[in-house]
């Protein structure tokens, strides 16, 4: 009859360690990644000259009926000193992501014009599963029972998916002892 119990409680347990085996569980895990900033600069492009201009710009018939309407030539010098002077800009455009810097240099037509940016550095929460494991430990334990004998057990603990332990030990007082524990 002792045989058949040891038996008995042997298959079981073997049938609860394929239960625990089979289960699945994913865990989900929230990681932030740290997205670097990022600078760039755009050079000049320049465009091929001669440029031929097919239709003539409004403004420039404006400045040239200023320009004739001028009444001394000190005026009129002042307003061909104002056309070819150098004039130069830089504006700075900026939102909650990036920062963007434009210069411009300009005599009449535009001369030089570059940009800047720079893309700040974010932080963008990701959600990855983790795939949990079965864990197994083995374990041996020594003792002394209640009469004052030595006991000796050796056995295995599997820690499953979910957090939850499964033990099988056998000891020196030929007994097979099955435990479940769980996380709270």
């Amino acid at each position: 009859m002792v045989s058949y119990k040891i038996y008995f409680s042997t298959v079981i347990a073997f049938l609860i360690v394929i239960w625990f085996l089979l289960q699945k569980e994913k865990e989900t895990v929230v990681v932030d990644v740290v997205i670097p900033p990022i600078e760039g600069r755009f050079d000049t492009i320049y465009v091929p000259k001669p440029i031929t201009i097919v239709e003539r710009d409004p403004l420039n018939e404006d400045l040239y009926d200023k320009y004739l309407k001028a009444k001394d030539s000190l005026e009129r010098l002042q307003m061909y000193l104002d056309a070819i002077s150098i004039k130069e800009y830089k504006e700075v455009y900026e939102d909650s992501t990036i920062t963007i810097t434009t210069y411009s240099k300009t005599r009449g037509d535009l001369l030089e014009q570059t940009n800047e940016y720079y893309i700040k550095s974010r932080v963008i929460p990701t959600e990855i599963d983790v795939k949990k494991m079965n864990q197994l430990y083995g374990i041996i334990e020594g003792g002394i029972s209640v009469d004052l004998k030595p006991v000796v057990s050796a056995g295995l603990i599997l820690k499953n998916k979910k957090d939850n332990l499964l033990s099988l030990k056998i000891n020196s007082n030929k007994e097979v002892l099955v435990g479940y524990g769980y996380k709270f």
